[in-house]
């Protein structure tokens, strides 16, 4: 028989063995290397540009963090352990971190900071399909061969691990067993530290950093779940810091906002107060105060919206999964995607243009859901609110209306303890739950993706259970579709034209994102016209809008502001059955400028501490995001958005303009107080 052992060991393979463990950390560079080329390509850089952004700084980190994994098998291998069981585990560490930071980026834009893998990890099987959606490229599945390689020469390259020989004298041995684990670990310090030394003033950019340097970094400097600031712990502890200093920030966004002069919209419906009509009594607590109840806005509102003028209303906030605007409004796109909601808006619907979401990072859909009903920015630079701040004492729609007798019921097709939503939505008034397992129980079995169930069955399940409630009780809902949910294929229920599937080609992931997009159409429009045909369609608000955008490219070529604009900006509708006249509204709003408005139309008072104004007021309150130290924002007038470097913004002036539509901005100067202001609010 042939001696397999006789076979390697003969030839190159023979002579390449005593090597295995250098060509294995070879290999393991890499398929490191290659996930920088799929960063690189995401980027859209070209090599010169990618090497004037730091890419050599990457690469050294990412020679230093393989010198660890080998610093620590050497270790192993010096003190007679199994190396095998320390070089496998920890190579495989690197590249997993490695490539789950590429993953995130792909998707989200931004580096996978450690908060998110705290908080998140358990998300990893929810994730799965997405995750291998955006790993089929040639460089990632390079990468992952690569990797698989390295396995194969660490484990065939086995004796060359070893420890030095009893034989040598003690001293020699001694040295022996010192001097490769104290060059590994002089090649780490070196490589974490050169960059830095040579580069000191330079940024941190994804493809400048290694992302093990930068959780080390998170984790030790860093609180788990606070925003962008460092330093807003130590200042809190300060002497003599009060709670009005420091909540101040956001009292001045919500009673002034960033704006200055007259509104521009003023020829717009203004229904509601200019600011939040509370009574804020304790000057320690600036944010928390009792709205008041005022008849003639109420009736006002009710007029406008078709609603009858006395008793009560039911509300149901519909948040549609990575519904945005960038398609829902296209003159081209539009039409075609959603015909069905575009004839209902057209009919039923007070429908604002330029709605803003400040949901973006890991758990988007519960940041959107906290902006919206408790009226409140999310905490844009840490862990969201419903994961890591579950028993925040805040006032959300949910408690405002059960306190008044309202049953506060809440539907999604998925988990609903996922990203802490069960909890969180419990703590704060929603008595009532129905997730995948009543809608299972319920003979629904469709489905397109591992997010839970079909829309449309969904949808016309959760309208018969809202029914029912509504023949004795008001009604307080919170629904939230996921068929638009990320990975997207194309479906048969959403099957979209033939001219644009010819005008999408290569861009089969848009594609299906279309086809996602117009199944979802088809599903809501049946969801609210059967609405309106049943015994609480009369008076039941309809708040529909998306939970958050999605940073996917389209097929059309888009500027940098519009790459920006397009990430924040959902669609937002009022809809009733008996709307007095459907109209567009074109006035910047925010998703925290639902709450009041809708409190306004119950015609309800109560505790509240929100920052929203609402959708009708004369200006809507301003859309600001920060992550990493850039910041963004728009107000009426301008908007300004993140420029080289990060702690720099570029403005234009948006006074007749939609940044989201129009290329011909003018550059302004930006106002100093205005960018600090939003820092203030974002730390």
């Amino acid at each position: 028989m042939c001696d397999i052992d006789a076979v390697l060991l003969g030839g190159i393979p023979g002579r390449l063995r005593p090597h295995a463990q250098a060509l294995s950390l070879a290999a393991l560079y890499l398929s490191l290397l290659l996930l920088r080329v799929q960063l690189v390509r995401d980027l859209n850089l070209t090599f010169a540009e990618a090497m004037a952004n730091r890419l050599y700084a990457g690469l050294v980190y990412d020679l230093a963090a393989l010198a660890m994994v080998a610093a620590l098998t050497t270790v192993a291998s010096r003190l007679r352990a199994p190396a095998l069981v320390v070089a496998i585990p920890c190579g495989f560490f690197l590249y997993l971190a490695s490539l789950a930071n590429t993953l995130h980026f792909r998707f989200f834009g931004m580096r996978l900071d450690w908060w998110i893998v705290r908080i998140h990890w358990r998300d990893l099987g929810a994730v799965k399909g997405s995750a291998t959606d955006l790993g089929l490229t040639w460089p990632v599945l390079a990468s992952v061969a690569l990797l698989a390689l390295a396995a194969f020469l660490a484990v065939w390259g086995r004796p060359a691990w070893r420890a030095p020989s009893n034989d040598l004298p003690p001293a020699r041995r001694a040295w022996r067993y010192a001097q490769v684990p104290l060059l590994w670990l002089l090649v780490v310090f070196a490589g974490f530290r050169l960059p830095q030394w040579l580069d000191h003033e330079q940024p941190s950019v994804i493809i400048s950093d290694q992302i093990l340097r930068v959780w080390w970094y998170e984790w030790t400097h860093r609180r788990l779940h606070q925003g962008v600031d460092k330093g807003w712990m130590q200042r809190v502890a300060q002497a003599g810091m009060r709670d009005e200093e420091a909540l101040a920030p956001l009292v001045r966004y919500r009673d002034l906002g960033l704006d200055d002069g007259a509104p521009q919209f003023a020829h717009e419906p203004v229904l509601e107060p200019a600011r939040l009509a509370a009574h804020f009594a304790d000057p320690q607590w600036p944010l928390d105060g009792v709205l008041e109840p005022d008849a003639a806005v109420t009736a006002a509102l009710r007029e406008r919206l078709g609603l009858p003028r006395d008793g009560p209303v039911h509300v149901i906030v519909l948040f549609v999964e990575s519904l945005r605007a960038l398609e829902f409004d296209d003159p081209k796109i539009g039409p075609v995607v959603f015909p069905e909601l575009h004839a209902l808006c057209a009919q039923h619907a007070l429908y604002f243009r330029q709605a803003y979401s400040s949901a973006f990072t890991a758990g988007q859909t519960v940041r959107g859901q906290f902006s919206t009903l408790c009226s409140m920015l999310p905490n844009m630079g840490g862990a969201a609110t419903y994961l890591a701040h579950t028993t925040t004492r805040v006032n959300c729609l949910q408690e405002f209306f059960r306190r008044q007798g309202y049953i506060a019921a809440w539907f999604s097709a998925y988990k609903s303890t996922f990203h802490g939503g069960r909890q969180f939505e419990a703590l704060h008034g929603t008595t009532h739950f129905f997730d995948i397992d009543h809608f299972s129980e319920r003979g629904i079995t469709q489905s397109f993706n591992e997010w839970g169930l079909a829309d449309r069955p969904v949808l016309a399940e959760s309208l018969r259970v809202l029914n029912e409630f509504a023949s004795t009780t008001p009604v307080f809902a919170n629904i939230a579709t996921l068929s638009t949910h990320h990975p997207h294929s194309v479906i048969e229920e959403g099957a979209l034209p033939e001219g644009l599937m010819q005008e999408t080609d290569g861009a089969p992931e848009y594609q299906g994102f279309l086809s996602r997009l117009r199944y979802a159409d088809g599903a809501i429009a049946s969801f609210l016209y059967d609405l309106f045909q049943s015994p609480m369609g009369e008076r039941t608000l309809v708040v529909m809008l998306g939970d958050h955008s999605l940073p996917m490219a389209p097929a059309m070529r888009l500027k940098q502001v519009q790459k920006t604009e397009m990430r924040f900006r959902i669609p937002l509708a009022l809809i009733t059955r008996n709307m007095k006249s459907a109209q567009e509204i074109v006035r910047p709003v925010h998703q925290v400028d639902v709450a009041p408005t809708v409190a306004h139309v119950a015609g309800l008072g109560g505790p509240v501490s929100w920052l929203g104004r609402g959708l009708l007021a004369p200006r809507g309150s301003p859309w600001l995001f920060s992550l990493h130290d850039g910041i963004a924002y728009r107000t009426e007038e301008r908007g300004c958005y993140p420029a080289s470097p990060r702690s720099k913004v570029r403005c234009f002036d948006l006074r007749g303009k939609d940044p989201l539509r129009d290329t011909d901005l003018t550059e302004i100067a930006e106002r100093p107080e205005q960018s600090q202001l939003v820092r203030d609010i974002v730390e």
